[in-house]
């Protein structure tokens, strides 16, 4: 007979425990394994497909990003597209998500000959559960504005009836599925959905975050949305400021008290179109929401204003403001540095200088076979690497990492808005009107 201790036969269980308990939290469970989902062999077995052919699934919702400035010659952008392949694969295959789509929106450079991604490029895409790659046009004024402001084409995504867009430097680390299902009508009851058909979120710069919203495609509403930017820039011809940006009408909305902006940092509010990013794409993803589209649930750390419209006379006005409603979905991966109330502990935004494939890899990251290494995944860079080695296992991406990150170092399209960009494009704009 083998006898254990008591204090060994606890340390066991508490190990079996840990272990079942991470391994519901970020892997997959018996049944996900043995029944994958059959829109996965869909896309698994039709490689040589058109990457540019719209959805030929039945999903009602999708995921989707945005990398440019892609150049085969010069591999800057995979940084980004090895976060993408993270994306998908964490959604998909760890987090349990199958009632969205993976899409992904690739602007090659301008400067390149080629007109698509690398053949190895597609393949890993595909064998990372994206279902659907679409070309946007070059532009020879290519530059960290510019592409900023196409990731609103998923708008033209008809045949989805939402779209969580999340930036190519966003890592999700939760199954988001939750916004999709509290933004739909469920059946059977004549209540209307928890969330308005648009949401944004907040941040501490800024009353709505260009790296993760949610937005409701329609058959106009690209077109309006460049109606919107044309008379912007219109109107901005004659302005004085370096940037030529009027503060107080912003995209074309004077906000008058009471109304006004709020972020989550000290609740900063104002009227003027002042905050991080309101000349580029936050204040348009702010203003379309909001005062265009008058239909979004802006999401304030623990609260949510409903924002809409529905009288005669179209004021907007505010809904109502809802307390905690996502405390149901509190579920995340465990980590110490996933904090902070729904949604924003589900996702990690590596802004700035803080991309980890720019960065040299940290130790204990490497080791695959426990899974009680991942209590000790001490910051967002850590967990980062260690599903990029998983990966990397799976589809051979790269030999050395050193030799990799270099490419890395300088982003194709750079790290922030550069200065005058803005005047230059609305400069394009009035001389080719005149």
């Amino acid at each position: 007979m083998i006898r254990v201790s008591n204090v060994r036969l606890g340390t066991i269980l508490l190990h079996v425990l840990i272990g079942l308990f991470l391994w519901r939290q970020i892997g997959l469970t018996p049944s996900q394994q043995k029944n994958p989902d059959p829109q996965d062999d869909k896309v698994r077995n039709n490689h040589n497909r058109n990457d540019k052919q719209k959805k030929t699934s039945n999903r009602q919702f999708a995921y989707a990003s945005l990398i440019g400035g892609v150049d085969p010659a010069n591999p800057s952008y995979r940084g980004f597209l090895y976060n993408v392949l993270l994306q998908a694969t964490l959604l998909r295959e760890h987090y349990g998500s199958t009632k969205a789509d993976y899409c992904l929106l690739i602007q090659m450079s301008y400067n390149t000959p080629a007109t698509t991604l690398p053949a190895a490029d597609l393949e890993w895409l595909h064998a990372s559960h994206i279902d659907h790659v679409e070309y946007i046009p070059k532009s020879p004024h290519q530059g960290f504005y510019d592409i900023n402001m196409q990731k609103f084409r998923v708008l033209q995504w008809v045949q989805y009836q939402r779209v969580l867009f999340l930036d190519a430097d966003v890592m999700p680390l939760a199954n988001l599925e939750y916004l999709f299902d509290m933004m739909t009508p469920q059946h059977n009851v004549s209540l209307p959905p928890l969330l308005k058909e648009n949401l944004i979120v907040a941040g501490t710069q800024e009353p709505g975050s260009g790296g993760f919203f949610v937005l409701s495609p329609g058959p106009h509403k690209w077109q309006q949305l460049q109606d919107v930017i044309s008379q912007r820039e219109r109107d901005a011809q004659h302005a004085t400021t370096p940037n030529k940006f009027d503060i107080d009408r912003g995209w074309g909305h004077t906000i008058q008290p009471p109304d006004q902006w709020v972020t989550t940092t000290r609740h900063r509010k104002g009227t003027q179109w002042t905050f991080h990013g309101a000349d580029a794409d936050q204040g348009l993803l702010y203003h379309w929401t909001k005062y265009h589209q008058q239909s979004v649930s802006i999401v304030i750390h623990k609260k949510v204003q409903n924002w809409g419209s529905h009288d005669a006379t179209g004021n907007l006005y505010l809904e109502m403001v809802l307390e905690r409603p996502f405390r149901r979905y509190n579920h995340t991966i465990a980590a110490k540095w996933a904090t902070g109330p729904p949604p924003y502990r589900h996702y990690h935004h590596f802004t700035g200088r803080t991309k980890p494939w720019e960065q040299p890899q940290p130790q204990n990251t490497n080791d695959n076979e426990n899974p009680l290494l991942l209590l000790l995944l001490e910051s967002p860079e850590h967990y980062w690497f260690h599903h990029l080695n998983r990966l990397n296992q799976k589809l051979h991406l790269f030999d050395d990492w050193e030799a990799e990150r270099k490419w890395f170092q300088k982003p194709p399209l750079g790290r922030f808005q550069v200065p005058g960009e803005i005047a230059q494009r609305v400069d394009r704009t009035n001389n080719a009107i005149q």
